[in-house]
């Protein structure tokens, strides 16, 4: 085949789909005879199109799998022995802290207990403390005066506290509700202090304290960010290591643990131009606006990427959509034009 025609074809298929095909799925598409069957009008454009889709989205499934291959491998690091070493010392400056002595000499008179009796421990004082107390939090003004209604009524919002826990397993984090007044509450109170001091889980600090099993060092700490309702595109992903952490190492952490918020999503891909402004045009014209008006509208300002069929502007301006926010556009348009059908 001449290299005009697989220019030609490769011209169309990227004012097809808005952007350029993806360079390696490109490649194999002119092997398979794809592109071929294409330029001799055995296919047409859009079966060519789900051609190098499918083609694009098998490579992205082959090289996840590469990289949770390599990440297996590389997530192994050699033994840090300063951060073992600077773990043992803050348990032992913990050991001797008044607040987790108070506790014990209080609530343990007869020493630690061991790990697989944690939970035991927990469900006698839950059981004993009672049912689970609600936090009342005023509303204040700058003043610090209580905020009142329309009714003169003070607002305020309720909350319940809970204590994490580690289960002798060590894998799994327990949570439960906690009274005001009884050991649980306490033993949160001095969990929270060890987290601010030393960087450990909630959990683990409160099993150092009824245990005195050291929590593991710590090599990084994350926090997921899902701003539901909002777009998923807005998640984020917030990684604190401490300064031993290598550059490398970092950028591990980031690509597990992005790779497991994206489990079962196809992986956010750099868009081109064309579908970034089908996306926004989309967007500011979702009322009042039918699919077809919106597509007239569009070759009105955009002659040089007119479109000629309502269905494939209407699954390009969707698609587009999803790949900006991650969510999928609920077109609140009209269906279709007075007088036409």
């Amino acid at each position: 085949m001449k290299d005009k025609a697989i220019d030609e074809a490769y011209e169309a298929l990227e004012h097809h789909i808005g952007e350029p095909p993806p360079p390696k799925a490109w490649e194999i598409a002119i092997r398979k005879r794809h592109v071929v069957e294409y330029v001799q009008g055995e296919t047409d454009l859009e079966t060519l199109a789900a051609q190098v889709d499918d083609l694009a989205d098998t490579l992205r499934k082959a090289d996840q799998l590469k990289r949770s291959q390599q990440e297996s491998k590389d997530i192994t690091e050699p033994p840090n022995h300063r951060r073992w070493a600077l773990n043992e010392i803050f348990a032992l400056e913990a050991t001797g802290a008044e607040d987790v002595e108070g506790f014990r000499t209080t609530w343990l008179p007869g020493g630690l207990i061991d790990l697989e009796n944690v939970a035991d421990w927990i469900t006698y004082r839950k059981e004993s403390e009672g049912p689970p107390s609600t936090w009342i939090t005023s509303l204040a003004s700058d003043d610090g005066a209580p905020v009142h209604d329309a009714d003169q009524q003070p607002g305020f919002r309720e909350s319940l506290e809970t204590l994490q826990y580690v289960e002798a397993d060590h894998e799994w984090v327990q949570t439960v509700m906690v009274n005001a007044h009884g050991a649980l509450f306490e033993l949160k109170v001095v969990a929270h202090r060890l987290t601010r001091r030393y960087d450990w889980s909630e959990a683990w600090a409160a099993t150092f304290v009824l245990t005195g099993r050291k929590p593991p060092p710590i090599r990084a700490s994350y926090t997921e960010t899902k701003r539901w309702p909002w777009y998923r595109a807005r998640r984020g992903l917030t990684i604190r290591v401490r300064l031993d952490v290598q550059p490398r190492q970092v950028m591990e952490i980031y690509r597990a643990k992005r790779n497991r918020m994206l489990e079962g999503e196809p992986r956010p891909r750099a868009i081109g131009e064309l579908k970034a402004q089908l996306g926004v045009f989309a967007a500011a014209h979702n009322e009042g606006f039918s699919w077809r008006e919106a597509m007239r509208k569009w070759n009105r300002e955009n002659p040089q990427h007119s479109f000629d069929d309502e269905a494939r502007f209407t699954r390009d301006c969707r698609d587009a959509f999803v790949r900006i926010t991650g969510e999928q556009l609920h077109w609140a348009g009209k269906t279709s034009i007075e007088g036409e059908h």
